[in-house]
């Protein structure tokens, strides 16, 4: 069904004391539209067709398509018509905001048990390298970071430090308009020759899980008796050899008389080479088996559309690229393996092999958990054995924070103080 019921908990109260209603909610959809379609909550306006009040605690939302993966577009926090900002319904409320700093005090009309830390203070900093020196010197004792060299900070006794799963998918696209990549067989003999763990120890020192698939290996809904390539130059090279290409005596393979050589697209800035070293060694990787590999780094800014590596990336003279997703809750991957999709820049065709296309449609209609889960493990079984790109790992950050500091419990990005309610410092 496209109609879902929501019933929202009773009494609870805003920070100004008024009482949450289904209003609240009913305004805050309205609200989502006036940030176009390229705002963080686009996939919430793309799915729900519309939110409708039934009375004060029951909400009618009715979706685009009948799939209870769907329901994740419900994941946007609601807002409290001409209330101050940062007013909440959460267990914390803010007494000071400025651009360097925001204070929360516990929430005493909060609904559920108040939380062990009464003040919590959030310090902006400019950089992780930064904010590891504020904790170093005593000023921060909860630090989040994405730098690959945080090991360095973990001290018994005194530091923690813990890694989480992200939803950052690195992977490495395949051009599917060029001649060599085009072939699956091809793709599975370079999938052979990738030392995923080599790449993981000395590019992302650890900061990173091997996968085969589009789906983070601590979802529900990751199948890990998906088809996996290992690691094995035998399979590799065996692979190259069916396809009718030599290797000759300069340990470069040929086919029909032409060399094999490669074009890898990657991305690098000042401050991060971390995917263009790994770059390099894809190239003596695949060099092992006689693939010629060459290396274009391009500049790249987080979160720029017109950098010289997504000019670059859209033109499409490469064969292979590196590039990194954040994948949304949601499990949906029609935008990178449908034909239209806005991040299928390999050009991959669903549509021609229907085991993939047809795993997407199973998924997007699935109307209960076993459903999804069923569909998302078809689509992974697909993927693997299609290979419209390469899916190399995913990323893990970390937390650094003083061990005075307990049950912080497991942490997995985005909710990283979801659990908040619960921690608490010894002396």
């Amino acid at each position: 069904a496209n109609s879902w019921i929501i019933n929202l908990r009773e009494n609870v109260k805003w920070h100004s004391g008024d009482i949450l209603t289904a209003g609240d909610v009913v305004y805050t959809f309205n609200q989502l539209y006036t940030l176009g379609s390229e705002s963080y909550y686009a996939f919430t306006l793309s799915s729900i067709n519309r939110i409708e009040m039934i009375d004060a605690t029951t909400l009618r939302v009715t979706m685009n398509s009948a799939g209870i993966g769907e329901l994740y577009s419900l994941s946007f926090p609601i807002i409290h018509e001409n209330a101050e900002p940062f007013t909440g319904t959460g267990a914390y409320r803010a007494s000071y905001v400025s651009n360097t700093k925001i204070t929360l005090k516990s929430n005493e009309e909060w609904w559920d048990r108040p939380p062990y830390i009464d003040t919590v203070e959030f310090h902006a900093r400019e950089s992780n390298a930064t904010a590891l020196a504020s904790y170093g010197a005593g000023q921060l004792n909860f630090v989040p970071t994405a730098l690959l060299t945080v090991g360095q900070y973990s001290e018994a006794g005194k530091t923690v430090v813990t890694d989480m799963m992200t939803q950052n998918m690195e992977v490495m696209l395949v051009n599917h308009n060029r001649a060599f990549v085009s072939h699956v067989e091809f793709r599975r003999a370079i999938a052979h020759a990738l030392n995923r763990t080599k790449l993981i120890t000395n590019a992302y020192m650890n900061r990173a899980r091997a996968a085969d698939v589009p789906v983070p290996p601590d979802s529900w809904l990751y199948n890990s008796n998906a088809v996996q390539y290992d690691f094995n130059l035998n399979s590799a090279n065996a692979i190259l050899d069916e396809l009718g290409s030599h290797i000759g005596a300069d340990g470069r393979r040929t086919l029909n008389g032409s060399p094999i050589e490669l074009t890898l697209l990657t991305s690098g800035t000042t401050e991060n080479t971390v995917r263009s070293e790994a770059a390099g060694m894809i190239a003596e990787q695949l060099a092992a088996v006689g693939i010629t590999v060459k290396v274009v780094t391009a500049a790249h800014s987080y979160g720029s559309a017109d950098s010289e590596y997504m000019t670059a990336l859209a033109a499409g003279d490469w064969d292979l690229a590196l590039c990194g997703f954040n994948l949304a809750q949601s499990n949906d991957l029609e935008p990178y393996l449908g034909a239209n999709g806005k991040n299928n820049f390999g050009h991959y065709n669903a549509g021609l092999y229907s085991g993939v296309s047809a795993a997407l449609d199973k998924m997007s209609a699935a109307a209960d958990e076993e459903s999804l889960r069923n569909a998302a493990y078809e689509l992974q079984t697909a993927f693997a054995d299609e290979l419209p790109f390469i899916v190399l790992y995913f990323r893990l950050n970390s937390v650094v924070y003083s061990a005075k500091l307990r049950e912080i419990g497991t942490m997995r990005e985005p909710a990283l103080l979801r659990n908040i309610k619960n921690w608490y410092f010894i002396k």
